[in-house]
């Protein structure tokens, strides 16, 4: 602002304010933004999950002071910049397979919006799995008498959590599929399986599994 008043300070020699700034924000929507909405990742080591805050209109993203990154309702980290990147060095536990994390961000700019109400995006699941081993466990039986007998088969799945986002497992005899499962166990017997067995026989059983992420029908994981 400035004043006049004829005697000490002129038009042309206003008295002068020092300046004020003032911030005028607007409401604007944020979104969150992720890669896929399946992913993938060779182990814990290999995870790198890079996230986004969309902010609509963009101009209002100027003014915002933090954004503040969740998953499951629980608070990862705040940064002043609209991505982030989880990495297991950095953010350890947060990606873990079969879990199936949903995230969200949420933003303030103490203007329109503060720390204890900020606008917030919407939810945005990942299905998350690390690539696996698996195996056959037969409890030690490695014999069947044909008849009233049986053994049960069971694929067990490493890291454990993948086996969360198994959707099929096939099972096979001397590398042919004979059944299709969504558990990870069959009980070889007569009874299940009355054209599956021969007397004085050894046969190679297996299982493949399918995730749909990380393995597929044509690329399964195979024991």
């Amino acid at each position: 602002v400035e004043s006049v008043d004829g005697i000490c300070y002129t038009v042309d020699n206003p008295a002068k304010s020092e300046p004020i700034n003032i911030a005028i924000g607007g409401k604007f929507k944020i979104t969150l933004e992720a890669p896929s909405d399946s992913m993938c990742f060779d182990g814990p080591s290999a995870v790198s999950l890079l996230l986004k805050a969309s902010v609509e209109p963009s101009a209002s993203s100027g003014l915002i002071k933090y954004y503040r990154w969740y998953k499951n309702g629980e608070l990862i980290d705040s940064t002043q910049e609209n991505q982030i990147v989880i990495t297991e060095a950095k953010y350890p536990g947060v990606i873990v397979p079969g879990e199936n994390p949903t995230f969200t961000v949420d933003a303030y700019d103490n203007v329109c919006y503060t720390s204890e109400n900020p606008a917030k995006s919407a939810g945005v699941k990942i299905v998350i799995n690390f690539k696996f081993d698996i195996t056959l466990d037969n409890g030690g039986k490695d014999y069947l008498c044909v008849g009233t007998d049986s053994v049960v088969i069971r694929a067990v799945v490493t890291p454990a959590g993948s086996a969360n986002n198994i959707q099929h497992y096939y099972w096979t005899k001397n590398g042919v599929v004979f059944d299709t499962t969504t558990v990870n166990y069959i009980v070889l017997s007569r009874e299940n399986y009355p054209n599956l067995f021969e007397g004085s026989s050894i046969p190679n059983f297996g299982v493949l599994a399918v995730d749909g992420i990380c393995y597929t029908d044509d690329d399964p994981a195979t024991s």
